[in-house]
């Protein structure tokens, strides 16, 4: 009786364990096939890494000025020649004469450039009569500044030729190669248009000219002029 009353029990109670369930790493139940057996089964929570913050730097630390700012601010400053290409023109007049002079400038840098330039002269007084003209190429040096004014100096050489009359006579016509050597000022009143004016000495490197007081005179080897004029810069 005691037999037939354990085998009952065990027929009628329900296995443990399926046979294809096996228990995992945690001591949760588990298929073969790796998945989970069942609703109770915890997923492993991924840690999230932090994003790396930039970094603000120091209060003390100078900032880094682009280049191209820098060339605005250096233009700036430049004194008034930071364009390459210049272009001035010039007015004299005195007792009896006018002469004119249009000039044509590249600079290099804001220091140093070469002129080239055309001068005209004439003269009238009474029954006297003159005119002379010519070309020079002149070494230019600057000294650039901050302010509106631009200090300068040139020398360069030339020739010039001319032609002398009275009573409606020639007395002298001839040439000459010349040495020009001058200083001045220029004044910037917008970044393209300024004033200048300049001071020049003109020496013949041959015979100069005959005067007009004495036609077998001849004029001295040095003069000196004085131009106010304009000028343009590109």
């Amino acid at each position: 009786m005691l037999l037939v009353a354990t085998l009952g029990l065990a027929w009628l109670a329900p296995p443990l364990a399926r046979a294809d369930t096996f228990l995992g790493e945690d001591g949760e139940a588990q298929d073969k096939g790796g998945g989970e057996a069942g609703p109770t089964s915890k997923k492993k929570k991924k840690k999230k890494k932090a994003k790396p913050q930039p970094v603000a730097a120091p209060a003390d630390e100078e900032a880094t000025v682009p280049h191209s700012d820098i060339a605005t601010e250096a233009s700036d400053d430049s004194g008034g020649q930071a364009m390459p290409l210049v272009f001035s023109g010039a007015l004299g007049s005195g007792a009896g004469y006018i002469s004119g002079q249009i000039t044509v400038g590249y600079y290099f840098n804001k220091f140093i450039g070469i002129d080239t330039s055309y001068y005209y002269y004439r003269f009238d007084n009474h029954d006297s009569s003159g005119q002379q003209y010519g070309p020079e190429v002149d070494l230019v040096i600057r000294a650039a500044n901050p302010t509106i004014v631009t200090p300068y100096a040139g020398v360069g050489p030339g020739h010039s030729k001319w032609q002398r009359t009275a009573s409606g006579k020639v007395f002298d016509a001839s040439s000459s190669w010349t040495l020009n050597e001058f200083v001045g000022v220029d004044v910037r009143l917008t970044s393209h248009f300024g004033i200048g004016i300049m001071r020049k000495q003109q020496t013949y490197l041959n015979d100069p000219p005959k005067g007009f007081d004495d036609h077998n005179t001849a004029e001295a080897k040095s003069s000196w002029t004085t131009n106010i004029g304009f000028r343009m810069a590109f």
